[in-house]
């Protein structure tokens, strides 16, 4: 009778609970749903961004609503992005395209193939000031904007107030402005990398 009850014992016995799976970068997800566990700003359910790795844990790394980011920001928009970096800040933009913008002092670069910045006739597609690096880009639909004397300089990219513009891999086609119907540059230096200018329109000077 003893062995029996002994035995009732053992049988009704609850499992150990299992113990949780570590989360080493404290982000809510354990390693065993989250696919990068160093990372806290990946996890499943994670915004997507453009900076080459699967941020949502969905198995696709190349999200076409991926957000452009900065200095570990991410925004809805390029302009709305860039309006996030500071000085010396490195900008992704993600594929895809947009509207023209301003940059001041940072780092612009296109993630991947198809990064196209497109004026659509409304000023430069890029007005750069200050120290600045354009890369992987298509710059198109400019009608350039102020530069010195002329209203319409720089259709493709504006560099007129830029000290020193670094422009590498970089596309400039199918704009046009009174003077550097692809680019105008002022007092700067100018670097092109690996860039092509072709099918441009400078109406007084420079197409």
């Amino acid at each position: 009778m003893r062995t029996l009850f002994l035995l009732a014992l053992v049988a009704c016995k609850k499992p150990e609970p299992t113990p949780p799976a570590e989360d080493a970068d404290s982000d809510g997800f354990g390693a065993d749903v989250d696919c990068n566990d160093d990372d806290p700003q990946t996890f499943p359910g994670a915004p997507e961004r453009c900076d080459g790795f699967d941020n949502d844990c969905d198995g696709d790394a190349s999200d076409t609503s991926a957000s452009h980011i900065v200095e570990g920001q991410a925004g809805s928009n390029l302009a709305e992005t860039i309006a996030l970096a500071g000085p010396g800040a490195v900008v992704v933009a993600c594929p895809g395209v947009h509207p023209p913008i301003e940059i001041d002092g940072i780092s612009l670069q296109g993630s991947g193939e198809g990064v196209i910045i497109d004026a659509a006739g409304a000023g430069s597609a890029i007005r750069a000031t200050g120290t600045v690096v354009i890369q992987d880009l298509v710059l198109t639909g400019g009608a350039g904007s102020a530069a010195g004397s002329s209203e319409a300089g720089g259709g493709g990219l504006n560099a007129w107030d830029a000290n020193h513009a670094t422009v590498a891999r970089v596309e400039i086609t199918g704009n046009q402005a009174e003077f550097g119907g692809g680019l105008l540059l002022g007092d700067g230096r100018l670097v092109l990398e690996d860039v092509q200018v072709h099918g441009n329109t400078g109406t007084n000077g420079g197409g």
